[in-house]
């Protein structure tokens, strides 16, 4: 588990630094790893960064700015063999 972690958070780091910005989407990697629990590329759960922006409240509404991915977390549901929680990783 926290090797794959490991390189998801290599991957979005990278893109980052790449970009100058965070990916709206996993899909935007060029890489995700298998979560080892779920044996899926699917079930990590994300962090998302929202910006605000000053004019976010003003009387005129800007247009809205798109969720950032900046960390992402197992979506395996259970406990490893120490009673710690998947999505604690």
């Amino acid at each position: 588990m926290r090797a794959a972690l490991t390189q998801l958070r290599s991957e979005i780091a990278t893109y980052y630094a790449k970009n100058h910005r965070y990916p709206q989407s996993l899909n935007e990697l060029p890489a995700i790893p298998v979560d080892p629990i779920t044996h899926s590329k699917t079930t990590w759960r994300t962090t998302v960064q929202e910006n605000v922006r000053v004019d976010d409240f003003s009387s005129v509404a800007p247009p809205p700015s798109s969720p950032q991915i900046v960390d992402a977390h197992s979506g395996a549901p259970g406990t490893d063999l120490n009673g710690r929680a998947w999505s604690d990783y």
